[in-house]
């Protein structure tokens, strides 16, 4: 494993512009929009596009005289990937209705579930996680005037929706769902206002502690907890294991410090923490180190809530206080036209163009993710009197690690 220095340029283009018309273009902020260089949008005319890398291709045109195509409320709306290179979309329309699509061919599908606490009456798709191919949502009921969200699996190329949750009247999904690999993870409320966090394996659904989960890849999911002490810590639960138990990671000794977010490859892990009024905020990587610096430190009003910053395949993307969008690849850091979708070492922007009043989609392509990455992001040598403290990231896994150090640019461990 070679250790690299991080090191900074300047600003690069925008990218490739594909749309340019006098709509507005618009995605939510809750799940992604963007995969491998593809990209799904809605106009202000409520149609939905793809963009697959050459084309830009009508998906879905609204219909105001028909309930299920008109109003589209892009709070539940994402792109993800599925098998054998292909995509899939879901978005929800009205009050009532979800649709699911996938790129392989095909008009989108309507999502088709029972309400399981009344099944004359329909359900509200409230939340989406697409990834690897499967599909989750929690679709919304109502018992004795209270919302129950329940999760369901949704078949993309039918439509059908599974339930995985049950028939309770609780109030059910508290946040979002995290997917990878077609496992899946949520927080759940029952009676009482207990918050259980479920994993499902892509067979069973257990409970496997409390909390929210903040995300999962690989196999890998983590969530913020308090400890013994009162400090906030970074958890995980290992699903590849034979018997995983959830673990703290990190070894935070502040309390007054709250972690505000985390992410996680599977591989790597980052969050951003900050002082008790969420105010100087700090990008931090597992093992302690700081990412971010005075310059670059990350914005308390940060362009996508949801998602303060983005941590995808060994590369990070954040928007700082000055409003400059970094965009980091484990290598090099780059300032980029703005914020938007970081996927597969592509970033889909809605930007506005100079001269034009409506907003238009970019893509950007960066750097392709390493295809191994087991190497730490980041690596920072400390000077002492005659001496140099080497730190770098801790890799989820990791048993141990090889410094190379070379009195002369180009020596490689070969």
């Amino acid at each position: 494993m070679i250790l690299v220095l991080a090191a900074t340029t300047a600003a690069q283009p925008c990218g490739v512009q594909v749309t340019d018309d006098a709509a507005v273009q618009e995605w939510g902020e809750r799940h992604s929009a963007a995969s491998g260089g593809r990209v799904l949008w809605a106009d202000d005319s409520e149609d939905v596009y793809y963009f697959d890398g050459t084309n830009v291709v009508l998906v879905q045109a609204d219909d105001a005289n028909d309930p299920s195509l008109a109003s589209l409320e892009n709070f539940v709306f994402g792109l993800g990937n599925g098998a054998g290179g292909r995509v899939i979309g879901a978005w929800r329309r009205g009050t009532d209705f979800a649709w699911v699509w996938t790129s392989d061919g095909g008009a989108p599908r309507l999502v088709k579930a029972a309400n399981p606490l009344d099944p004359n009456q329909p359900l509200n798709p409230e939340a989406l996680a697409i990834a690897d191919g499967c599909v989750f949502m929690a679709l919304q009921g109502f018992s004795g005037g209270q919302a129950v969200k329940h999760v369901f699996r949704v078949d993309p190329t039918t439509g059908d929706a599974a339930n995985l949750t049950g028939n309770q009247p609780v109030p059910g999904l508290s946040g979002r769902i995290r997917s990878s690999g077609c496992r899946a993870a949520w927080a759940f409320e029952v009676d009482g206002g207990n918050v259980e966090l479920h994993f499902y394996d892509g067979a069973v659904r257990r409970t496997i502690g409390s909390g929210v989960p903040s995300d999962l890849r690989d196999g890998i999911l983590i969530w913020i907890d308090r400890d013994a002490a009162n400090v906030q810590q970074i958890f995980l639960y290992d699903a590849n294991l034979p018997a995983p138990v959830p673990t703290a990671i990190t070894n935070r000794t502040d309390a007054t410090r709250p972690i505000l977010f985390a992410q996680t490859d599977g591989r790597h892990v980052a969050w951003i923490e900050s002082d008790a009024a969420t105010q100087n905020r700090k990008l931090m990587l597992l093992g302690g180190i700081e990412l971010s610096d005075a310059s670059t430190a990350p914005s308390n009003n940060p362009p996508n809530r949801d998602y303060p910053f983005q941590l995808n395949r060994g590369q990070i993307l954040w928007t700082d206080q000055a409003g400059k969008t970094h965009y980091y690849d484990g290598r090099v850091r780059r300032e980029v036209c703005g914020d938007g979708w970081l996927t597969d070492g592509f970033l889909a922007e809605l930007l506005t163009p100079a001269g034009q009043a409506d907003t238009e989609v970019f893509l950007w392509q960066g750097t392709a993710p390493a295809a191994d990455l087991s190497a730490p992001l980041l690596v920072r040598a400390s000077p002492g009197d005659g001496s140099a403290t080497v730190a770098w990231d801790h890799i989820l896994g990791a048993t141990s690690y090889q410094v190379y150090v070379a009195e002369e640019p180009g020596v490689t461990p070969a």
